[in-house]
């Protein structure tokens, strides 16, 4: 076995620290979904509560298209970002993603109800941009997590 002076041990050993820390960067970046993905979502969100306001085959066809984009979106997710990271998969994220999930359906389900009972179409546009503002902001404060979580060499 040959010797080799610890000082260059020392420095392959921080130089190899600094590649992984370079490398986490990168796949957290790469994990983290762009801005435009949950604006895509969210206006999905949006359009699905606003179809509250249609009538017969005008209801159906905003329903049946919203919904079509938000699940081709999360199908899509990998494709994306090109990993198969999911944000629901930190422990973390999992309580952000069911408040996520609860504040859109309270307030969906709060817009549409005030509106079927009052007729105000001010109430489900207001509903329709809170549900998606709270989707939007909690999503990507998953997606942040998430990314926190590779850099930090937890995932």
């Amino acid at each position: 076995m040959e010797n080799v002076p610890a000082s260059t041990d020392d420095a392959a050993a921080r130089q190899s620290l600094e590649q992984l820390s370079r490398d986490r960067a990168r796949a957290s970046s790469a994990a983290r979904a762009p801005w435009w993905y949950h604006a895509v979502v969210s206006i999905a969100l949006a359009a699905f509560i606003l179809a509250f306001g249609l009538q017969g085959g005008a209801f159906t066809a905003a329903i049946s298209l919203s919904a079509t984009v938000a699940v081709l979106a999360w199908v899509l997710r990998p494709r994306v970002t090109k990993t198969q990271a999911d944000p629901w998969s930190e422990p973390a994220n999992l309580r952000t993603g069911l408040t996520q999930t609860l504040a859109a359906l309270i307030v969906g389900g709060a817009g549409v109800a005030i509106h079927a009972a009052t007729g105000l179409g001010w109430v489900l546009w207001t509903a329709a941009a809170l549900a998606a503002a709270l989707y939007f902001l909690l999503a990507t404060r998953m997606e942040s997590a998430l990314a926190a979580s590779i850099r930090a060499g937890k995932k």
